[in-house]
């Protein structure tokens, strides 16, 4: 089977998760996919492209969210990915050392904090990635109505406690050390302004290529191919 389904434990409670395996022998580079808040988009047509160009990837959720179990919070997320990233490394399919990380939306802000905390992850894609929670408007009666109905032992208020608590990804991505940078960001995204990713590229210019793609809304919802393409192309020039 190419797609398999996968589970492994963190701090105690069980995640899940799908794996999408490259036809090759031997261990291939992967990219863990993290989708966003509450995760309703999570980039499986992303999966079935890296799959096809030789990368393994992973989908899983975060505690508490799409049947993984626990309770959902946004201080679970960046633990949960290091449990993701042991569990790959284990992995006989996955080289350990060409692993790259790749996020949507809360993804992309998870994305740039576990590169800079894990100095052996390859790179850090972004996808429309939040790089200032403080510059994020987000009100308890569209996380009530939006995300806590998906999300377990969370309300919307919480929710936006939560967001105010996270640092912030402009302050780290600096300590990814050299390591290349993919930001990728639609001009009518109406969620992450695009100055947000222009803040990461401005903070970390020789290592950061930042793509805008003209026209496409916060989920790349009719720009999904060139979404696509774009991560793909930029693989390639990292692994060359």
């Amino acid at each position: 089977m190419s797609t398999i389904g996968v589970r492994f434990e963190s701090q105690g409670c069980t995640l899940l998760g799908r794996m999408w395996l490259a036809k090759a022998e031997g261990p291939k580079p992967t990219v863990l996919l993290l989708h966003g808040l509450p995760g309703i988009d999570q980039n499986h047509d992303l999966a079935f492209a890296l799959k096809n160009a030789g990368w393994n990837s992973l989908v899983f959720h975060y505690r508490g969210s799409w049947g993984s179990e626990g309770t959902y919070s946004l201080h679970n997320v960046l633990p949960d990915i290091d449990e993701a990233l042991r569990f790959l490394k284990n992995r006989p399919e996955v080289d350990a050392n060409r692993i790259v990380v790749c996020g949507h939306s809360l993804g992309g802000w998870a994305a740039v904090m576990t590169g800079a905390n894990h100095p052996n992850v390859k790179g850090v894609i972004s996808l429309a990635g939040v790089a200032d929670w403080s510059e994020m408007g987000l009100v308890a009666d569209y996380a009530s109505a939006n995300m806590a109905p998906y999300l377990i032992g969370v309300t919307g208020e919480q929710i936006v406690e939560q967001k105010n608590e996270l640092e912030q990804a402009t302050d780290h991505v600096t300590k990814l050390n050299g390591r290349p940078l993919l930001v990728v960001q639609g001009d009518r995204d109406a969620a992450v302004h695009m100055s947000q990713s222009q803040r990461l590229k401005d903070l970390y210019p020789d290592h950061t290529t930042l793509d805008i793609i003209q026209g496409a809304d916060h989920g790349y919802s009719w720009e999904r191919e060139l979404m696509i393409r774009t991560v793909l192309q930029w693989l390639d020039q990292i692994e060359s």
